[in-house]
C-alpha cells in the first residue's frame, strides 16, 4: 500500500507470455483497502437525514421547504469545491451560492411556475463564471478548464436541486409524487450503502471499495418503496409509481456511485482528496442532485399528460 494513494499495488499475472518479463514490467492492479463498516453506516444515516429533511420539507409551507433545501445546496456547493480544490474556490463559492437563492426564489415566488427562470439563472452564472475566471483565477492556463467546471458544476447541482421546490407547487398532487420519489431515492442510497457494510464482496471494480450487491439492492428497493406510496398516497398507479422508481432509484444509486469513482481516480492520479467527512458526504448529495429533475420530469408527465 501506498501512502500517498492508500492502494495496494497487485501484479497482474499474464499467461504464457511471448516473451518474459520482469516483475517490475507486469501490469499492475491497484487494490482498494477493504470497505469500512462504520463509514459505510455512517453515509447511510447521512443519507437518511438528507431523505428526511427533504421529505418534511415537501409537506411545510413552500418558503420553509426553500430554506431547507437552501441549507442542502450549500452543503453540496462546499463538498464539491473541497473535493475539487480549484485554483480559485471562491468563484465557484459565490456563484453556486448566489445560484442557490436564486433559483429557489424563483421556484417559490415565480408566477406561472415555470423553469424558464432557472436557465435564466444558470445562463447569467456562467457569464458572471466566465468573467471571473478570467479576471480572478489564480494559476496557470491548465487549471482554468478545471476549475471553470467546478463552477458550473456547483451552479447546475444547486438549480437541480431547486426544482423539487417547483415541483411541490404543481396542483392536483406534485406533493404526493415528490414525496414517492425523494423516499425512493433516499431509500436506494441507504440500502446501497448499508448492503456495503454487510456485503461488500464482490466489488463493482478492484480499486473500487464499493459491493456490486449494494447497487442492485438499492433499486430494487427503492422501487418496491416507490411502488408501495402509490398504494398508501393518493396519486400514480402503483405500476406507474414503481416505473418512477426504478428511473429515480438507478439515477440516485449510479450518481452516489459516481462520487466514488471521483475520488478514487484523484488518489490514483496522486491529487489531494477532502478529508473524509467531505468526500463521503458528496455521495447522497449528489444523488439528490441527479434525482430531483428526474423525479421534476416524471410528475410533470403524470400531472399534464397522464403518463
Amino acid at each position: 500500500m501506498t501512502a500517498a494513494t492508500g492502494f495496494t499495488w497487485h501484479h497482474h499475472e499474464v499467461s504464457n507470455p511471448a516473451e518474459p518479463m520482469t516483475d517490475a514490467e507486469a501490469p499492475r492492479v491497484p487494490i482498494a483497502p477493504p470497505v469500512r463498516r462504520l463509514v459505510c453506516v455512517a453515509v447511510a444515516a447521512w443519507a437518511g437525514l438528507l431523505t428526511a429533511s427533504l421529505l418534511v420539507g415537501s409537506q411545510l409551507k413552500h418558503p420553509v421547504f426553500a430554506a431547507i433545501t437552501f441549507a442542502v445546496q450549500a452543503a453540496f456547493v462546499v463538498c464539491v469545491v473541497w473535493q475539487a480544490r480549484p485554483a480559485a474556490p471562491w468563484i465557484s463559492v459565490v456563484a453556486g451560492v448566489a445560484s442557490a437563492g436564486a433559483a429557489d426564489w424563483f421556484a417559490v415566488y415565480r408566477h406561472p411556475l415555470t423553469l424558464a427562470p432557472l436557465a435564466y439563472v444558470v445562463a447569467g452564472a456562467f457569464g458572471f463564471v466566465l468573467v471571473a475566471q478570467l479576471f480572478g483565477r489564480k494559476g496557470g492556463r491548465e487549471w482554468l478548464t478545471e476549475s471553470f467546471a467546478t463552477a458550473m458544476a456547483c451552479v447546475v447541482g444547486v438549480v437541480a436541486l431547486a426544482m423539487p421546490v417547483a415541483m411541490a407547487r404543481h396542483p392536483g398532487g406534485g406533493k404526493t409524487i415528490l414525496a414517492g420519489a425523494l423516499l425512493a431515492a433516499g431509500t436506494a442510497v441507504i440500502v446501497a450503502r448499508m448492503s456495503d457494510a454487510t456485503l461488500p464482496l464482490p466489488r463493482i471494480a478492484p480499486h473500487v471499495a464499493r459491493g456490486a450487491f449494494g447497487i442492485v439492492l438499492g433499486s430494487m428497493v427503492g422501487t418496491a418503496v416507490s411502488a408501495y406510496s402509490g398504494v398508501l398516497l393518493q396519486g400514480p398507479s402503483p405500476a406507474r409509481a414503481a416505473v418512477a422508481g426504478l428511473v429515480v432509484s438507478v439515477t440516485a444509486v449510479l450518481a452516489d456511485l459516481g462520487a466514488t469513482y471521483i475520488n478514487v481516480g484523484r488518489r490514483l492520479a496522486g491529487e489531494n482528496v477532502a478529508p473524509w467527512p467531505v468526500r463521503h458526504a458528496l455521495g447522497p448529495l449528489l444523488a439528490f442532485a441527479f434525482a430531483a429533475p428526474m423525479a421534476y420530469l416524471i410528475g410533470v408527465l403524470y400531472l399534464a399528460r397522464g403518463l
